[in-house]
């Protein structure tokens, strides 16, 4: 093994697995109601999921998101929350967010996204 080896082997074992986060994240659809439920903690690593779910919604006029059994928030989760506003804007849809906790409201009112709520 060389030396160049070693140190590509060394920084790929300090890379965090995120498997096990992204699947500790679900998020149902019922598409019928444009309804997306996450489960978990929505954050950097798990918000592109919710994201991507999303999208498959944003062809609907009206989305609603229940934040209900989502325990945390960060500014990943935030930000895919804005980016799928953004895109039912452009598709002249809507985004209700629902099941909003106190905490929640406070990443947001912190986040500067109070309005969205």
């Amino acid at each position: 093994m060389t030396h160049q080896q070693g140190a590509s082997d060394s920084a790929r074992d300090r890379q965090p697995d995120l498997t096990n986060e992204v699947e500790r994240f679900l998020a149902d659809l019922d598409l019928s109601r444009g309804l997306v439920s996450p489960t978990g903690e929505l954050d950097l690593v798990t918000a592109p999921a919710v994201f991507d779910s999303a999208r498959i919604l944003r062809h609907t006029e009206h989305v609603t998101i229940d934040l209900s059994r989502v325990s945390f928030i960060d500014a990943g989760g935030l930000g895919a929350i804005v980016r799928l506003r953004s895109d039912l804007i452009a598709a002249w849809g809507t985004l209700e967010l629902v099941g909003v906790t106190p905490r929640h409201a406070r990443v947001f009112a912190l986040g500067g996204l109070a309005t969205l709520l």
